[in-house]
């Protein structure tokens, strides 16, 4: 929780990691792959955390739940997508609904973007601090890319969607109310998502 002109500004944060990925079976689930001697759900936790960012929710499917609660312990709440085969979609929407109530604004990336480095959580929160009302967005090279910051004022939008939808047809709705932030960090469009990625990207 951070004070920004005699208010509070909380910033929760919210980690998608209940998809199939289909494409890594042969290395296993996203979440539980290896970068350096963290695992990405580790990882990308503990970044948040050193940001003060809190509560952090990390969505996951009923087939990794219990393995998730083990791994990340009290760090962070384990919240189950029961229909994970919908898309990513429906998990940002099972991890808004967990932190209703838990913040003003919700830090969200999707689990297989373990690149990123510190400061650029670091920039997207201090932004968070000064404009809790703004879709805050970190820029590389024209490219926008996550963590993402959504203002609590939008989750009934995001809930009210279908599950098929997407978060970027919903928050194009909010346009107006972004705010790109430039950073020096390719790791934001970096999504870890083939086996190729994995071994050029992620050192064991």
């Amino acid at each position: 929780m951070y004070r920004e002109k005699g208010q509070f500004v909380k910033v929760a944060g919210l980690v998608v990691a209940a998809g199939s990925g289909k494409r890594m079976a042969v290395l296993g689930p996203k979440p539980f792959l290896k970068f350096n001697d963290q695992t990405f759900i580790e990882k990308i936790v503990d970044q948040m955390l050193r940001c003060a960012v809190e509560p952090i929710y990390v969505v996951t499917n009923p087939i990794h739940a219990e393995r998730m609660k083990k791994l990340i312990g009290e760090k962070a709440e384990t919240v189950i997508n029961r229909h994970s085969e919908l898309g990513m979609f429906s998990s940002v929407q099972c991890g808004i609904f967990a932190l209703m109530g838990k913040g003003d604004v919700c830090l969200m990336t999707p689990v297989d973007l373990p690149l990123v480095k510190d400061d650029t959580y670091r920039k997207i929160v201090a932004a968070c601090i000064t404009n809790p009302e703004k879709v805050i967005k970190p820029v590389y090279m024209n490219q926008r890319g996550h963590p993402v910051a959504i203002p609590a004022s939008i989750y009934p939008s995001i809930l009210e969607a279908l599950p098929t939808s997407t978060l970027r047809n919903i928050l194009r709705q909010f346009y107006e109310s972004e705010l790109p932030v430039e950073v020096s960090d390719p790791g934001i469009i970096r999504n870890i998502n083939t086996p190729e990625l994995y071994n050029q990207f992620c050192p064991s």
